[in-house]
């Protein structure tokens, strides 16, 4: 299992998030989002507890031990 994180928890982070292990997906055991960065705690701190992952507004807590990837989504010019 590679547990990832996900840099951008908005709607397209989402939607990322939910073709690996949203609602109705079958779970994989390839992938799972655990951690995720957003701006809007309070807009993304929902989903992200139904989801089981962690957010942060910190992109440094991506960087954490125990993650093998680091999926980013976030506008062009916040690369």
């Amino acid at each position: 299992m590679i547990n990832a994180a996900i840099a951008g928890l908005g709607r397209w982070g989402q939607r990322l998030v939910d073709s690996v292990q949203g609602e109705g997906v079958t779970p994989g055991t390839l992938l799972r989002f655990c951690h995720g960065t957003t701006r809007r705690k309070a807009k993304a701190g929902a989903f992200a507890a139904k989801r089981d992952i962690a957010p942060t507004d910190s992109h440094v807590a991506l960087l954490a031990a125990g993650l093998q990837a680091r999926i980013v989504r976030l506008r062009h010019a916040r690369h």
